[in-house]
């Protein structure tokens, strides 16, 4: 089964991260596979909004996964769109984060770079990266605080 569903509902672009075994965490592949699936979305005049969630009921994005962190930094599309594939990437039009439940490291940067959010009442957001002493790499750093307020930032 795929990493990332595609599922297209008039001019809805629906992205699935499809890795709930491993909460949804973004390796090189799926990094690929959103990053094409963005630029796409962008590309496409008939759509006008794109919804990214994640699969399951318990975690929308754990971030990068840690065990492909080389991997991260050396696809197709890092230098581009980022290591977890959407960083860099500007589609033009409306992106809405679908949070249906934890929220970690990476997963918040991409939360964040998403225009809105919406999130579900049982989720659970946190920087878990800083434990192992990893920065944000995918933008997060800028766009938290702007999110969220600075003295907010500095308090995660």
């Amino acid at each position: 089964m795929s990493k990332l569903l595609t599922d297209r509902r008039n001019a809805v672009t629906l992205l699935t991260l499809n890795r709930p075994e491993v909460h949804n965490n973004v390796d090189d592949e799926l990094a690929m596979m959103l990053a094409d699936a963005i630029i796409e979305f962008g590309d496409d005049e008939s759509q006008h909004v794109l919804v990214i969630a994640g699969a399951g009921d318990v975690t929308f994005c754990a971030g990068a996964n840690l065990k492909g962190m080389r991997e991260l930094f050396e696809h197709r599309h890092t230098g581009s769109a980022g290591p977890m594939g959407f960083a860099r990437l500007d589609p033009g039009k409306p992106v809405i984060a679908a949070i249906n439940g934890n929220c970690w490291a990476g997963g918040v940067e991409l939360a964040v770079w998403c225009d809105f959010r919406i999130v579900d009442v049982r989720a659970k957001f946190g920087l878990l990266n800083k434990r192992w002493g990893l920065s944000l790499a995918d933008g997060g750093t800028q766009r938290l605080p702007r999110v969220v307020g600075i003295g907010n930032a500095r308090c995660t």
